[in-house]
């Protein structure tokens, strides 16, 4: 009975909801990986038997990451082949081997209708905890440890990064908007309203300018396809807690906002880690927080036509990075970006064919009343312009791409498969 559950269809489901919800709940990469090798592998494995692949052979979206993923670790090796011997590409390279899974456990779970709906739900409920212990945490441990400190899960690691923290809240709040305008019933729709507002809460206390382009990215984009009807509820809900936030900042600390001039050639040294009286001010005085100067340092390095075309590759060029600036700068701060690096025009070509294709169908879903998906990438694309290290791997710095990248991207290739007729057995 039991080995039977273990590689049904219905664990396939929970085990992929966990490995959504551990994004947000589990202590470490490495027990998400762990969580995927035993409860979401076999059942994994045994639905693709049942359903002959459900087509995941034959989608253009995937056969094209394939490719993406082939061509970046293969650069990544023949150009720095010294890497692997450090442990930090040892667990990418791990990483990257596991990533098709996620592919396969996202594609099987969406191609079965309404599913998706229980992984949305799984992102947001897991968001809620997360905010709800993060500003529990940041009001008894960070802040009177360290006044003014930015916000971090202390679910994951013991304390999140507050970037990663406020970019998956973010995705939390617009998955929450999606659920919000399904439910009928007054009461849940109330209690919907308010978890939105407590997510939005600690994001804000988080400081990351990228966790507030998801949410923005997010609900223009339902704006745009939804309607002001179904937007403004959640939207509202989301922009109390900001104000309130903002209303409550100059009370929390007197710190001002102060920055060091910068060395010649390098970043400006701007107070990064406290919430000023004015955190607006902070926003701004943050300007670029040095990333352009990384941007073209990466660049940089693409000094020849064949580097040009094919990229520096993989680990090699954020060991230079991590040489050049000191401060713990280990990543170049955009995946498109971080692509163009370490792929080259070639990696960049293939990026940009799958988030077209994934926006082609996840257009055409939305034009048949299914908005859903286009709302994701859209709040996905908010969190990737100005932070991410790379899409091919499950073990990065940034944690999230995996979740507001390919999650959106897989699934939308998945949903639209279902509804052009396929179903979930056919090829």
């Amino acid at each position: 009975m039991l080995l039977h559950f273990w590689v049904s269809p219905q664990m396939l489901l929970w085990g992929t909801v966990g490995f959504m919800a551990g994004f947000q709940v589990m202590w470490s990469v490495e027990l998400q990986l762990q969580w995927m090798l035993f409860a979401c592998l076999p059942a994994t494995i045994a639905e693709l038997r049942r359903k002959r692949g459900a087509g995941f052979t034959r989608e253009p979206l995937l056969r094209l990451a394939s490719v993406f993923l082939i061509w970046n670790l293969a650069m990544g090796i023949l150009r720095n082949p010294e890497t692997l011997q450090l442990r930090y590409t040892l667990e990418f390279l791990a990483g990257s081997i596991a990533l098709p899974v996620f592919w396969l456990m996202v594609w099987l779970t969406c191609r079965r209708k309404e599913w998706h709906r229980i992984l949305l739900h799984a992102v947001f409920w897991s968001s809620l905890i997360a905010a709800i212990a993060g500003l529990g945490w940041w009001i008894f441990v960070q802040n009177p440890a360290e006044p003014g400190v930015r916000l971090r899960n202390p679910l994951v690691y013991g304390g999140l990064h507050p970037v990663p923290t406020g970019i998956q809240l973010g995705f939390g709040v617009i998955a929450g908007a999606l659920i919000y305008k399904s439910k009928a019933a007054r009461r849940w729709k109330g209690i919907m309203l308010l978890s939105i507002a407590l997510i939005t809460l600690p994001l804000m206390f988080t400081l990351s300018r990228s966790g507030l382009l998801v949410v923005i990215f997010g609900f223009a984009a339902m704006l745009l396809i939804a309607g002001w009807r179904r937007t403004m509820p959640p939207a509202l809900a989301a922009a109390a807690a900001a104000g309130a936030f903002y209303l409550l900042a100059p009370a929390l600390t007197k710190l001002d906002l102060h920055a060091t001039p910068a060395t010649e050639g390098a970043p400006p040294a701007v107070n990064l880690s406290l919430l000023t009286d004015a955190p607006a001010r902070e926003y701004f005085a943050r300007a670029d927080s040095g990333r352009f100067h990384f941007y073209r340092y990466g660049l940089s390095l693409l000094d020849t036509w064949d580097r040009t075309l094919c990229g520096a590759g993989l680990w090699g060029p954020e060991e230079k990075l991590k040489a050049q600036y000191v401060g713990g700068i280990d990543h170049f701060h955009s995946l498109f970006v971080a692509t163009v690096i370490h792929g080259g025009l070639a990696g960049a070509g293939l990026l940009l064919a799958i988030i077209l294709t994934g926006l082609a169908k996840a257009w055409r879903l939305a034009r048949s009343g299914e908005p859903g998906w286009l709302i994701l990438l859209a709040c996905g694309a908010g969190g990737l312009l100005f932070d991410s290290q790379s899409a091919c791997s499950l073990v990065t710095h940034s944690r999230f791409e995996n979740l507001i990248f390919w999650f959106p991207l897989i699934g939308a290739a998945a949903a639209f498969r279902t509804r052009d007729g396929a179903s979930p057995s056919q090829p």
